[in-house]
């Protein structure tokens, strides 16, 4: 519960555009045991109840993906205490590869979530989803460079149970249809220092 809390709080920061404030505990509330194949799992209330997933890989990495409902989008959330040189509404070019397939060209906003330095990509490509459910890890490459490598285990369970997440909060707050309804860390450091 403590990661749940730390990350779900510090959410309610950045996607409420608040540099740092003081945040209620019930900001997130954990999804049936909490945990699903060693994925965190929790609704996030500053979001209108977007459903997401969190894991902390060796590193301090974390990454976090979900739903937001306000913007019927879902969002990539990535963070590194090590990532000090990450500028707030500042565009990054990422290069996000899943196991073997194609990589993903991205652009992620740098944000500071308490003091957690974090990047975010939003999307509505549920191609993503689909192949970060099913390959085994996730390169990430900034400027040329790798900078993470993570392995997803467990990640089909986990986004299988966010999506069955964002179906219940969608019906029991009247919402209808699916959540889309709008179609292990390289050498640490800091890779966004100039």
């Amino acid at each position: 519960m403590g990661m749940i809390m730390r990350i779900g709080l510090a959410a309610l920061a950045a996607f409420a555009l608040m540099g740092s404030a003081a945040l209620a505990d019930d900001a997130t509330v954990p999804w049936g045991d909490g945990t699903v194949a060693g994925w965190d799992i929790a609704i996030d209330q500053t979001l209108g109840g977007g459903c997401y997933i969190l894991a902390e890989f060796d590193g301090s990495t974390i990454i976090r993906i979900g739903f937001d409902p306000s913007n019927s989008d879902y969002y990539l959330m990535l963070a590194d205490d090590d990532w000090k040189s990450i500028e707030a509404d500042k565009d990054y070019a990422l290069t996000l590869t899943l196991g073997k397939r194609q990589p993903w060209d991205a652009t992620a906003t740098g944000m500071m979530m308490g003091d957690q330095p974090t990047l975010i990509v939003r999307s509505t490509d549920t191609d993503f989803l689909d192949e970060f459910a099913s390959q085994q890890n996730i390169k990430v490459e900034y400027d040329g460079s790798q900078i993470a490598n993570l392995n997803l285990d467990g990640s089909s369970a986990a986004i299988s149970e966010m999506i069955n997440c964002q179906d219940t909060v969608n019906k029991s707050s009247g919402n209808k249809g699916d959540p889309f309804q709008k179609a292990g860390t390289k050498g640490g450091g800091d890779p966004f220092a100039n």
